[in-house]
Formats: structure tokens, sequence, C-alpha cells
């Protein structure tokens, strides 16, 4: 089987004494370190004990991927619940007795009342019947079933989870076992002429590449022939030309000059564009040729280059004529880049970015690697193929020309690539071919200009702010001191769960796999006494110091005191922007301590900043499209919709809907609408599970037409 599994391309590591589950759990963690998102696919339950914000499950076996809420949906515990949870009902498949009498429901029960299973075992004479007695009995297996259930997150594993890629698959080897294996099935279709594997595809293939390759009509300096890596590669062949003398800028200038469309691509010196300085940019104007025009290369002994102001001031007319089309990949960064040097990118045209957002905006990845994996089958090379990564990585100011041009030169012609192939798959569908080109494409140029201007900062303010901030933790800090009888560090979570739980007896305490307490929001909110309460003031207006009040400060511009985030539109899957460095689209608002924080964002003298949002814009979508009768009539007769479906669920006069009552319908209206579950509103609104069950019921009961179309929808 190991054998079969490497001839086919798919990466196989084991490590003596090591379970598979380890293996994977260790992998996972290393990635999630990294920042990276892991889905995991599988039927084995014991993985959903490593289930957080950055780790999903997909289930082979009910083609659904799973994240904590679905955890808990499926095996009625919490992610963090499910070693002890298999603890308690066994699972033959991993060697694990659990206790007698207590299945899947039991279990689930048992650990709902009592969190973990060290409170059920120091509750066990509450119990009733048998089952005290059999947990008693069974004290030393339910330790080694606890040891078995976990899984290993820090095996010494000698690979990189980045190095598991799939590879092509090896025809002889597979050829050879699948004769001794007497696999006849899988012997013919080696050789089945639609089979990329098979060897007449190959030859087929191989004929076809000779035929279409493109001789360039002029050398450019120094060239690199690109070939394709896989025989199920649609980047298809072309020319790569370096740029270096005049002569050759010379020719390549003419083209640009006449050309009405090109791809584009700038290499620079950061993805930080407000810093970043153009190191080069290749230009491919079909997919037989592309360019690439080093301006900055100064490694030592690099060759000498054109001068890049020159160039730059001669292709500037080109770059701002609107009626030449521009081709990119992220253009909103080519047209920073493009600003940082005194050139107002225009004539926007095509984006494959943003096209491969519309044509399927809930993949999480649409950068250029991935976007060509998915629509060219290309293999891209990577920049850390080139730079090297880490605190080694070298600046693409610093990599030689001749790695340099491959790497640009490929960039531009993957990017014309995908526009053709892109823009194709877009006129099979007008309405997405609409969204990308009188949409997406002319809000691109707004958040391109949104970002450059920028936002200003009250930097007075936010001083101030900082010091009465700093001024309350310290009052904090000796209250919580003065609580606690002793000195600790109130920042230091394993400090505070020696505090809450050792010293001062609290229970509910539950500790991590690191052997440390939790000491979680989550964890915190659920006890009821004096010193959480300081901890989690004190823990939020530490937030608002390190991630507003100070961190603003430094993100802006010393000499305008503006601060410049930058925009992301193909990122969430329901159309929504999202912002980063800094987000500006979390400022707090629920507490009053944290709307002074915007209170800093200030408008030039003589101007004012407005504020405008829809009134409930996916509520009145949702009456259109359901036509339900109750909720079209709130909004036809001006009604406040949170309050109207509170006061529909409850049974009570609209007049007497309580806030906290509205702001649970408000929960529900929304959260209903983008899939939220009933354990969902378990955690939200805080709800037991048959008060969420009971109000989502009720909701449904009121709003019939709601439902009918949510289900119309989920069987489309």
């Amino acid at each position: 089987l190991h054998a079969l599994i490497k001839a086919q391309g798919i990466p196989l590591y084991s490590l003596p004494g090591a379970e598979a589950d380890d293996i994977i759990g260790t992998l996972a963690k290393r990635a999630v370190k990294e920042g990276h998102h892991v889905l995991i696919s599988t039927g084995d339950k014991d993985m959903a004990q490593l289930v957080n914000d950055y780790v999903k499950l997909e289930d082979s076996f009910k083609d659904r991927v799973l994240d904590t809420d679905g955890v808990f949906e499926k095996f009625g515990v919490w992610p963090n619940q499910i070693i002890d949870y298999l603890t308690l009902m066994g699972d033959a498949s991993d060697g694990i007795m659990g206790v007698p009498g207590v299945g899947a429901k039991t279990a689930a029960k048992l650990l709902t009342e009592y969190g973990t299973l060290d409170n059920i075992i120091a509750n066990v004479d509450q119990l009733k019947g048998k089952l005290s007695q059999n947990i008693k009995d069974n004290l030393d297996n339910i330790k080694l079933d606890h040891q078995l259930a976990s899984i290993v997150c820090d095996l010494p594993l000698e690979l990189d989870w980045h190095e598991l890629k799939l590879t092509d698959p090896n025809v002889d080897a597979l050829r050879n076992l699948y004769t001794e294996l007497e696999f006849r099935n899988q012997l013919q279709s080696l050789d089945h002429p639609n089979n990329p594997n098979s060897s007449s595809y190959k030859q087929q293939a191989s004929q076809t590449i000779v035929q279409n390759e493109v001789k360039p009509a002029q050398t450019i300096e120094t060239e690199d022939q690109a070939s394709l890596t896989s025989q199920d590669d649609q980047l298809g062949t072309a020319n790569y030309h370096t740029v270096l003398t005049q002569e050759a800028w010379d020719q390549l200038w003419q083209r640009m000059q006449n050309a009405d469309h090109f791809a584009i691509d700038t290499e620079t010196t950061s993805l930080d564009y407000r810093i970043a300085e153009m190191v080069g940019f290749s230009i491919a104007f079909d997919a037989k040729d592309a360019y690439y025009v080093p301006l900055a290369h100064n490694y030592e002994n690099a060759p000498q280059q054109l001068d890049r102001e020159q160039v730059l001031a001669q292709i500037k007319p080109v770059l701002e004529n609107e009626a030449v089309k521009k081709i990119g990949h992220h253009l909103k960064y080519d047209a920073h880049i493009s600003a940082n040097h005194g050139i107002e990118l225009k004539g926007w045209y095509f984006d494959s970015m943003l096209a491969s957002y519309v044509l399927n905006a809930a993949a999480t990845r649409h950068g250029m690697d991935d976007v060509a994996r998915v629509y060219l089958s290309h293999l891209t090379t990577t920049f850390e193929q080139i730079a090297g990564k880490g605190a080694k990585q070298k600046t693409f100011n610093q990599i030689e020309i001749e790695v340099a041009a491959h790497y640009a030169a490929e960039d531009a012609h993957v990017t014309y690539r995908l526009y053709e192939v892109l823009s194709n798959k877009l006129k099979a569908h007008p309405e997405l071919e609409n969204i990308l080109y009188n949409i997406e494409m002319p809000v691109a140029r707004i958040l391109s200009g949104m970002e450059e201007d920028g936002i200003r900062l009250d930097h007075a303010f936010l001083d101030k702010l900082s010091v009465e901030f700093a001024k309350t933790m310290e009052d904090l800090e000796n209250q919580a001191m003065e609580i606690a009888g002793e000195t600790f560090n109130i920042a230091s979570p394993k400090q505070v769960g020696e505090i809450l739980f050792d010293k001062l007896g609290i229970k509910g305490g539950k500790k991590t796999a690191t052997g440390q307490y939790s000491t979680s929001e989550s964890v915190l909110e659920k006890i009821e006494h004096p010193l959480t309460e300081i901890i989690l003031e004190h823990r939020g207006l530490a937030k608002l110091k390190s991630t507003y009040t100070d961190r603003l400060i430094e993100q802006s511009h010393n000499d305008t005191h503006r601060v410049h985030t930058s925009y992301h539109q193909a990122l969430t899957a329901t159309g929504r922007l999202s912002s980063s460095d800094p987000n500006l689209q979390n400022i707090p608002i629920r507490r009053q301590i944290g709307r002074q924080i915007r209170k800093a964002f200030i408008a030039p003298e003589g101007r004012v900043l407005l504020a405008a949002d829809y009134s409930q814009i996916e509520l009145r979508l949702m009456a259109h499209f359901s036509q339900d009768d109750a909720l079209v009539h709130a909004f036809q007769h001006g009604q406040d919709v949170h309050r109207r479906t509170a006061a529909e669920v409850l049974g009570i006069a609209i007049e007497d809907v309580t806030n906290d009552q509205r702001r649970q319908a408000k929960a529900v209206n929304f959260g209903l609408l983008y899939g939220m579950s009933e354990f969902g509103l378990i955690r939200q609104l805080g709800f037991t599970r048959e008060e969420s069950q009971n109000y989502i019921k009720q909701y449904f009961q009121r709003y019939p037409g709601i439902y009918e179309y949510m289900q119309r929808t989920r069987q489309v």
C-alpha cells in the first residue's frame, strides 16, 4: 500500500512508534503557529480535539466541514472536551475501554453538566445508580484511556509540512505494481489516451508543444524558454526576455506605445506599498512573450541596468492613458507602487485576482500562485524559492537578475493567461461578468484612492487616552493584589490561573495541553468573583492601549498624522471588505471607554466625517426574496424589525420589548441569515440549548416565508 501511495505521487510520512493522528496533530500545530488555516479530512472523531479557530475537520463520511460549532452539533461537546468525551464513552478502534454503561449521550450529558472529566470524578458521589460505582471502579483505566485519547502535537518530526506536496505519478512504478498485484483495470487506465500519465497522452502533448512553440520575432538580450512542469499544465510555452540595454528597451518601448492592452506586474522591495520601491516591472502583450525590465537590482557585481527615473518618465503617459487597457493580478498594489514614483495608473481593465474572487468567493486564497494552480494547473515559481525564507530572506533588489527575470516574466505570462481563461469563464456567466467589470474593478480604484489618502488621527487625544488607560490599569492591578493577598503579574495567564484556581480555590479551572490553567475570556466570564471582573477589565484596557492608543500612533505618518490601511477586496465569502494594518473596521463601539477611540479619527479643517450605513439591508433583501408577509409588513409600515421580531417570537406587545430582548432578536435576525445554528446562539447569547431551540422554532413559526425560502435555497 505504501509503495502504491508513493508511486501515485502522494506524499507519505511515518515515524517509528508514532500514530498517524499524532503526526497530523504535530503538522497542524506547526501550520497554525505560522498563521495558516488547516483543514483535516478524516472520519475519526478523536481528531475533533484539534479543532479551533484555525483548524477545521472535513467529515469525509458526510461531506461537510466541522468548525467548533460543528463539533458541538455532531457530538454534543466542544473540541476541548473531546478527550474527556472519548475517555468516558470509549473508542474500540483506538483501544479506549471507556466507562461501562457510558455511551455517547451519557458522556455528553455529564460533560455539559460538569465541564470536565476531573470535575465529574470530583463529584462522583453525586451521580446516580451504577454510574458512580462504575467510575470509581475504573479510575486506573480512565487515566490510561485519557492518555490514549490525547493526540500528541509535539513530535520531533524531521520534515516540514511545506514539503507535503503532490508530485507527478511514477507511471513505470505504477505499471510494475499493478502487474504484480494483478490490477488489470488500473493497468488499462494507464494506457488510456485521456489519462494525463499515459504514454500516448504524453506523446500527443509533446507534439502539441512543439507545434505551438513560438520563436521570438526579435531577441532582446538574455532569454529563458519556459517549459511545462506537468502534462496537465495549461500555461503554455512562451519566450521570457530580460531587457538590459538601451537598444532592447527601445524595441520594447515601441511595442508598448502601439499596444491597446497588456499585462503588467511590478517587482518591489516590500509588500508594504507605503514603503516599497520599484525594482523592475514585467509586461506581456500576449501569451507568447513576456519581458522583465530590471531597474534597481543593487547586489554586488549586479550588471548595469536602465535608469529607473528615465524609464518611468518615459512610460508614464502610457500608464496614465485610460484608453490603454491594463491587466494585472492585484492591480491596486501596482497602482500604489506607480503612485510612489509619481505615476497615476489608469485604464484598469482586468484583475485576475478579483476575477477569481467573483467566480468563487468561497475560496480562501486568490493569490497568483493559487489561482494559477486552480485554473492553469500550473505550479508557479514562488518568491521563497528564489529569495529564501525567514530572517535570511532576500529583498527583490538583492536577487540575481538571471533568477529574478524568470520569476518576474512568469508573473506577467501567468497574468495574461489568467486573463484569457478567466475572461472566457466570465462570459459564460454574464451576471458575474457584470459584477467584475461594473462593480469590483471600479471599487478597486476607489479603494486605492482611499488607501492613498488615509484618515487623519488626533495624536494628542490618543496620547491623553493612553495615559488615562495606564493609570486605570495600575489602579486595577493594585485592587487585584489586595484581593489575592499577594503580588502577581496580572498579565500572566499562568500566574492568574494559579491565583484563581490554586490559591483562591475557585472551581471550574481546567488545564490546557501545556499544563497551565486556561484563563481565556470565555472561561473567566463564567466565574462570578470580583477578581475575575478586575482581570477582564484590565485585559480590555490593555488591548485598547496596545492595539489602538499606542499602535495607531506608530502606524500613522509622522508628518501628516494620517493612517493608511489596506482594504482587502477578495477575502470574505460574503462580499464584505476587510482591512488590516490597521484594521479600521473593528474600532470598538460596544463600551463607552472603547467608543472614545473613535473620537481620535478626525476630518481636516473645514470638513466633516460622515458615517453612513444601509438600514438592515440584509433583512430587506430577505423580505424581497422570501416575500414573508410579516417581514414585508414590518418594512412597509416603518417598524423596528428587530423589536417586531422580539415581540412576535416572545408573544408580547411591541412597546413592551426591552432593549436586551431587541438585542437578542437582532442577533437571531442576522445570525440565521448567515447560517448560524442553535449552538451559535448558545455561544453568542448565552441561551441554554432548549431556549435556543425554542427561539428558533418560534422564529420560523412567525416567519414561515423565511423558512421556506431558506429550505429552497439549500436544495438549490
